[in-house]
């Protein structure tokens, strides 16, 4: 297992984050949720540690699947936006929260459910799939793109995941932590190199 430096960049950020937090006003009690995060992020890496390799096979086609760790951190942070929504509505009910603890827990509530909308939307929702003839896309809002691997020129990490370029400069990008990740980038970069061969000997006989 390879983390990214992503995978341990922001766990350390947030929990760093909090702990600057513990002397601020009205941000006091947030540094409590550090050792839940440290927690959660422990168990990540056990995901990860879990993750299978393999892409599913469906009637003839190769399927990238969720990981894990993807499922997990859709759910954990979907769960831990409801909760902290429901503790600022209470308190606040109550009377028994300040407004400035009300603020910086909405914030964090809303921080929370785009962080999970996103994992939903960009992994868990995504589905991709190929087969000899084409790779093919469906994002989570259920747009499809389908990339002819005779007409894929690169594939290349980048900071938001593997992006398969193709001639007609389609893109098309999915995130490492997929099982069969690996399999579909080792795919696609072959793809790259013996299309890249072949326009290269068609030149040289023109």
């Amino acid at each position: 297992m390879i983390l990214r430096w992503q995978e341990v960049v922001v766990p350390i950020a947030v929990v760093l984050l909090l702990i600057i937090l513990k002397h601020v006003s009205g941000a006091a009690a947030l540094p409590k949720f550090t050792g839940i995060i440290c927690f959660a992020y422990a168990l990540t890496l056990v995901l990860r540690l879990m993750q299978s390799r393999k892409p599913g096979l469906v009637a003839g086609w190769s399927e990238l699947r969720a990981a894990g760790v993807e499922l997990f951190g859709a759910v954990a942070l979907g769960s831990t936006s409801a909760f902290m929504l429901a503790t600022v509505i209470v308190l606040g009910m109550t009377h028994h929260a300040a407004y400035a603890d009300m603020v910086v827990g909405m914030t964090f509530t809303m921080v929370f459910a785009i962080g999970a909308a996103a994992i939903a939307f960009t992994s868990v929702l995504v589905k991709l799939r190929w087969n000899h003839a084409a790779v093919e896309y469906t994002d989570g809002f259920g747009k499809q793109k389908r990339l002819a691997w005779t007409e894929v020129v690169s594939c290349r990490r980048g900071p938001l995941g593997i992006v398969i370029t193709g001639a007609n400069r389609m893109r098309i990008t999915f995130l490492p932590f997929h099982a069969g990740a690996q399999a579909l980038e080792r795919h696609a970069i072959a793809r790259a190199r013996e299309n890249a061969h072949g326009h290269a000997a068609v030149l040289a006989l023109a």
